[in-house]
Formats: structure tokens, C-alpha cells, sequence
């Protein structure tokens, strides 16, 4: 064999066996985020808590993302997280806007409005877990009966 293709393999293999998976549970419209408007919570597979939400509007994204990767301690969704007490997270008010296209005169560019959502998504963490859905071995996409909490504008 080409010791090129070789040596693309052995990479390939290194960085698979380096890369650790853990699987996503969506709450498909758990989220009420405006008068008759909905949003997905993406629950983390290793910390256990919101890491993503997304609007009602976007149905595909649940069937896209179905897990977090974490390699050499970091975690290749670090950097657009709400879970900002994980290890592994870097996201800032200015990168989360940025990621999601977020006007730069939004209220999550402030530090305030940042720090508020933040907390907004620990506390419904807090309230989910106590509800058993933080539990869980594998990806799923699970659709409740309607938003499960309401999220007032900051």
C-alpha cells in the first residue's frame, strides 16, 4: 500500500478515536419565546443542560445536529453554547450573536442581557432535569404537548 494512503488513514483513524461523542436530546417546541412563536431546546449529552435553542421555524436543524464532540479537552461546539458553566465552553455575548447573526445592537451584546439569558437557561435546565428529560443514553427528538417555558424578552 501507498504510504501516503497509509499515513491519511492512520490520521483519519488517530483523529476518530480521539474525537468523544455524546448524543442531543431536542424538546421540540418547548420553547415559547414570543406570542404564538416556538423554539427548540437542544439538551447537551455531557453536561446535562440547555446548550442550544432554536427557532419553531427552522425543522431541520434537530435532525441535523445530533450530538456534541468533544477532542483534546475541547468541545467543537464550545464556542456557540449556552451552557456557560461547562468546561468546555467559550461562548461570550459577541460570539453568540455573531454565530447566530444576531444585530449588533441586540440585547445579548450587552453584558447584562448576556449574563440574563444565561441564567434564564440554567434556571429552565434546573426545571427540565427536575422533570426527568435530562436523562438519557442516546439521541432523540422528542415533541411535548407545547412549550414546556416561556422566555420573556430580556
Amino acid at each position: 500500500m501507498d504510504s501516503t494512503i497509509e499515513n491519511k488513514k492512520l490520521s483519519f483513524d488517530t483523529i476518530k478515536n480521539k474525537i468523544k461523542h455524546y448524543p442531543v436530546r431536542w424538546l421540540i417546541n418547548a420553547l415559547q419565546y414570543r406570542k404564538g412563536k416556538t423554539g427548540h431546546l437542544c439538551i447537551c449529552g455531557y453536561s446535562r443542560r440547555v446548550s442550544f435553542i432554536d427557532t419553531g421555524e427552522n425543522t431541520f436543524k434537530p435532525f441535523i445536529i445530533s450530538g456534541i464532540e468533544i477532542m483534546d479537552d475541547e468541545c467543537l461546539d464550545g464556542k456557540c453554547c449556552l451552557d456557560t458553566e461547562c468546561k468546555f465552553n467559550k461562548t461570550t455575548g459577541k460570539s453568540y450573536a455573531k454565530n447566530y447573526h444576531l444585530d449588533a445592537g441586540d440585547t445579548y451584546m450587552t453584558i447584562e442581557g448576556w449574563d440574563k439569558m444565561v441564567e434564564n437557561f440554567r434556571n429552565i435546565s434546573e426545571i427540565l432535569d427536575e422533570d426527568g428529560l435530562m436523562d438519557f443514553n442516546e439521541t432523540a427528538i422528542m415533541q411535548g404537548p407545547g412549550p414546556l417555558v416561556e422566555f420573556n424578552k430580556i
